[in-house]
């Protein structure tokens, strides 16, 4: 029998490295254990840490991953648990990865699809899936943890809640009160929570407030029935390149008869060229084309560059 030759042995290794990839790529997503439709019963999924559900199909085609359980900052029994979860939804780019923490018993409506977080144990929570409202409007009891979709398509995950007599919206997984929790515990030495405010508060803080009314419809947001088209993110991005401001800036959304932000910062400047001082400018830009409408000065601001 002859001896195979140099073509055919090139080609017996290269099946076999197929066949090992395959074996391996089976075995990989065998250890991969996604939830499927046949598996939600009453509608409801148990996940357990670093697990997630895979695209749903009964419920928009949403996937939940169940990131890691959060130290709990409550300081009286009984205390809730808190949770970190990442949703995406299939077919849709995102910004910016959906990332939300959520307290057990508390829900959040993402993609028109009210997620619930109804126990968790161990190291596995449980969630209960229904369909969202057609609209959303926030009370003071009810904070609103969502994902706005904007008109170029990308999405960003956004909180709304009701303090006193003002509506704040802010931009990333935790704002607000769950922000000042986060640095109060992190101050005091907690180094799991002093990452959660880096990332979630620090990194990216943007919040506004309004006195008019806010609501979602179909992941988009609206203020007096008119839709706001320019999250406060980009508005204040615009704000701060165009006017040369420091970051920290105040945002607020106001109904002029067209939905404006009114954005006011701090511009370092020279008198005279020869004296440093803060000059402090305020700005208008359109919420539904992102245009820049006005721009205050202070009336001395003519001897400043």
């Amino acid at each position: 029998m002859p001896p195979p030759n140099k073509h055919r042995l090139n080609k017996m290794k290269q099946n076999i490295k197929f066949l090992v990839g395959v074996m391996f790529g089976l075995i990989l997503l065998s250890s991969l254990h996604l939830v499927s439709a046949s598996e939600l019963e009453d509608n409801t999924i148990h996940l357990n840490v670093g697990q997630e559900s895979g695209y749903i199909p009964e419920f928009k085609d949403i996937n939940i991953k169940f990131s890691e359980i959060i130290p709990n900052v409550c300081k009286m029994a009984p205390c809730p648990e808190v949770i970190e979860i990442v949703i995406s939804k299939k077919d849709v780019l995102n910004k910016k990865a959906n990332v939300f923490t959520l307290v057990e018993g508390n829900s959040l409506e993402v993609y028109g699809v009210n997620i619930k977080l109804i126990n968790v144990e161990n190291d596995t929570a449980s969630f209960v899936l229904s369909n969202g409202k057609e609209e959303i409007v926030p009370s003071e009891e009810k904070p609103i943890l969502t994902v706005i979709e904007s008109p170029d398509g990308t999405t960003e995950n956004i909180k709304i809640e009701i303090i006193g007599e003002k509506t704040m919206i802010s931009i990333g997984g935790a704002t607000g009160r769950d922000c000042e929790e986060y640095l109060k515990e992190c101050n005091s030495g907690n180094q799991i929570l002093c990452e959660k405010w880096q990332t979630n508060c620090q990194e990216k803080n943007i919040s506004l407030e309004t006195k008019e009314e806010i609501k979602i419809k179909e992941n988009k947001l609206y203020m007096n029935d008119k839709e706001i088209k320019v999250m406060p993110d980009t508005a204040s991005e615009k704000a701060i390149a165009t006017l040369e401001l420091k970051k920290d800036v105040i945002i607020e959304l106001k109904d002029t008869g067209k939905l404006i932000y009114e954005i006011t910062g701090e511009k370092e400047v020279k008198i005279l060229a020869l004296f440093k001082t803060e000059m402090q400018v305020k700005t208008q830009i359109d919420a539904q084309t992102g245009n820049v409408d006005k721009i205050e000065k202070p009336w001395w601001s003519f001897l400043a560059k």
